[in-house]
């Protein structure tokens, strides 16, 4: 009861932010992400890719970790899904994005590459598994 308090509150800040607030894209980025994070987490995960679909063809400028976070959250959205070959495209694109401009060792960077090698898993592709893994 209260995570959907929570979620249906984001919901209203998200809204009034996008409404009457400067279009500053890192802000939107992070509370869209932690939406659907929070929705993943109740098994909805489905409810917020079209957000966070829209946001990554708006491809302003965005950096490298702001790109990682975004194709990150929504690659796991797809994986949750159960739609492995689209969360793989997704996570294969953030990891991309982070490039040689995000450690090796950052945290996000790794959560994406687990992912990315379970998605991997669930399609029977298991040597690009353990290769992202290695």
């Amino acid at each position: 009861e209260q995570s959907a308090k929570a979620i249906q509150l984001t919901e209203k800040a998200l809204a009034f932010q996008e409404k009457h607030l400067s279009k500053d894209g890192s802000s939107v980025l992070a509370v869209s992400c932690v939406l659907a994070k929070s929705h993943r987490f109740n098994g909805a995960p489905k409810k917020e890719i079209d957000r966070l679909e829209k946001l990554k063809k708006v491809d302003n400028k965005r950096s490298a970790m702001e790109r990682l976070t975004l194709l990150g959250e929504l690659g796991k959205c797809y994986s949750s899904a159960k739609e492995y070959e689209k969360a793989i495209e997704n996570l294969e694109m953030g990891v991309d994005a982070a490039g040689s401009k995000i450690a090796k060792d950052d945290p996000i960077l790794i959560f994406v590459k687990n992912h990315l090698a379970y998605a991997y898993g669930q399609r029977g592709q298991h040597n690009e598994a353990i290769s992202i893994l290695e």
